[in-house]
């Protein structure tokens, strides 16, 4: 989570979990907040406004090897991951004051979510989690597995709904969009950041026992309706 401010002086508080656009949401900031200079997008492949699918993996390989110190700061950069329990583990809103604060997150579908995490994760980076998606499953189910863009939303977001002042879909990003475009007082066009997991086919059948196990390994928010 962090917090921005508008011209006027009032605050946006954004909530974001792995693998919920958290790519192109952050992009979107880093552009209002006029940083492009420092924090610029080093994924593995874009797709550009032609609809295009942009590789550059050589790019996303030497920010990867730079570690922790990294000097090609990618958008993910401009904050720490944290957890909403550790957000408010401190009564941060209480030491907010009197500022104007609007809390936004956006959701996804558990099912895809996963499916893109996997895919990404596993098929293509074929690095630090291995093994079937029942097998990961298993691992998040039982809280034993280490890669954190497998942990439920509710990790990253809380369980409750009605602490937003806006809950968006990964399917409306273009709305979240006009709504930092009308906090900022500009326009942004988002673009789809991230998209390695969309360039694969998942390894297994989408069907109900599969569903069933993630929603099962999860017990995530399933869907929250957009509150405009």
């Amino acid at each position: 989570m962090f917090v921005v401010k508008n011209k006027e002086g009032d605050a946006l508080a954004f909530y974001y979990a792995p693998k919920n656009a958290s790519t192109t949401t952050k992009a979107l900031f880093v552009a209002h907040l006029g940083i492009g200079d420092q924090f610029q997008y080093r994924g593995q492949e874009f797709i550009d406004h032609e609809g295009k699918r942009i590789k550059q993996t050589d790019v996303w390989q030497e920010y990867m090897m730079q570690g922790n110190g990294k000097v090609l700061k990618d958008v993910h950069d401009i904050d720490q991951i944290t957890s909403f329990g550790q957000v408010h583990k401190h009564n941060f809103m209480k030491d907010q004051g009197d500022m104007k604060l609007t809390k936004v997150c956006v959701v996804r579908d558990p099912v895809a979510r996963f499916i893109s995490c996997y895919n990404h994760l596993v098929t293509v980076e074929n690095g630090n989690v291995s093994g079937s998606p029942e097998e990961v499953l298993n691992r998040v189910k039982r809280t034993t597995e280490r890669n954190y863009h497998f942990w439920p939303q509710t990790h990253w977001l809380g369980d409750n709904a009605s602490f937003y002042d806006h809950v968006f879909t990964v399917d409306q990003i273009d709305i979240f969009a006009k709504h930092l475009d009308m906090f900022f007082g500009k326009h942004v066009q988002p673009q789809r950041l991230q998209t390695s997991g969309s360039s694969v086919d998942f390894p297994v059948p989408i069907d109900d026992y599969l569903i069933g196990l993630i929603k099962e390994a999860l017990k995530d928010l399933i869907a929250l309706q957009a509150r405009q």
